[in-house]
């Protein structure tokens, strides 16, 4: 079979979801964060990252078939990473098939849907790190790269927003969501290091984005007092609004998690204290006139009647990411106007 190679440039322009990709001689590696600021960084920071959550390869073909080669030795790729990787497939928005392949360098070669052009969104899995060294279609098939019309939703927030426990990588809670209102989804969700950085909120400042929700707290609890909390809160908000003035933004407190809402930390903290705060500095912002800025209570999303799909009462499990999903879409999402 007869193909033809993307070059890296065309890679980097197929490539949805990332904030900047790394193009190497070996190949193009996408990032969710600024690569310059790497040596501001700590090490969970960097490894977060590099993780490509709801990244994909969106090319509209009517090329039988998509050939992807990667290669898993990647800086900055370290932690608990999954011992298998894992492609989603759609075709036209709908899931055409999942692949599960032993953690390592592959070449992989995609088909089966009908003739003619389609929106091909080839998912990348959550924690899986990865080099792209490859994309080819079929000689002579058109290729159109990258572009996305439908509206942009940045979300931000730790494990739970990476949602390393979901099934798949259209099976997190965001990418659930997203599919389910026709959303172009950036997933910012970094596990342990949702650290109410102000790095983060300058990046997001500076993200297209038609919609925001910003999850914060839960990777804090014990990092922050009440006051140097409460600081960094309004401070995170403030730079996010200096690139989003009035883009309809929720701010999202922790869902449930029970070791963390009754036992004061170090610093005092709970979670109750910490909803609170957030609450408090939206409701003062909103007073100040940011009429598109919002409060939600997280303990409404996921509660102590919750725990049975989270079995170690912080992240939802594979069957309890449909159910976030489901309580972001009547909770949450019609406060942006959905």
């Amino acid at each position: 079979m007869s193909q033809q190679e993307l070059s890296q440039v065309r890679i980097v322009e197929a490539l949805v979801g990332a904030i900047e990709t790394e193009v190497t001689p070996q190949g193009v590696v996408p990032w969710r964060i600024y690569r310059g600021w790497l040596p501001l960084l700590s090490e969970g920071e960097i490894n977060r990252a590099v993780e490509p959550a709801g990244v994909r390869l969106r090319i509209e073909t009517d090329s039988p078939s998509v050939t992807l080669g990667v290669e898993t030795n990647v800086p900055g790729a370290a932690g608990d990473l999954p011992a298998n990787l894992m492609f989603d497939v759609l075709v036209d928005g709908q899931m055409h098939e999942r692949r599960v392949q032993p953690r390592g360098d592959c070449e992989l070669t995609f088909t089966g849907w009908s003739a003619g052009s389609h929106v091909i969104e080839l998912y990348l899995q959550q924690k899986s790190p990865l080099r792209i060294t490859r994309v080819a279609l079929e000689a002579g098939a058109s290729c159109k790269l990258g572009n996305d019309p439908r509206p942009r939703w940045v979300t931000h927030g730790s494990s739970i927003t990476q949602a390393g426990q979901a099934a798949g990588p259209t099976e997190t809670w965001p990418a659930i969501v997203a599919a389910k209102l026709n959303l172009n989804h950036t997933n910012l969700g970094y596990g342990g290091n949702c650290i109410v950085s102000q790095l983060v909120a300058r990046m997001i400042a500076a993200t297209p984005a038609d919609y925001l929700t910003l999850c914060l707290g839960i990777n804090v609890v014990g990092g922050y007092d009440q006051r140097t909390f409460r600081a960094a809160v309004a401070g995170f908000i403030l730079t996010v609004r200096d690139g989003h003035p009035t883009t309809p933004l929720v701010c999202v407190s922790p869902i449930c998690s029970p070791p963390r809402e009754v036992n004061p930390t170090a610093t005092g903290m709970t979670l109750p204290i910490q909803r609170d705060i957030i609450r408090k500095v939206v409701m003062y912002f909103r007073e100040m006139g940011d009429a598109n800025l919002h409060y939600a209570d997280g303990s409404a999303l996921m509660s102590q009647a919750d725990m049975d799909v989270m079995p170690d009462e912080l992240h939802p499990n594979a069957q309890g990411q449909p159910r976030l999903a489901q309580r972001y879409l009547e909770k949450v999402m019609p406060i942006l106007g959905f």
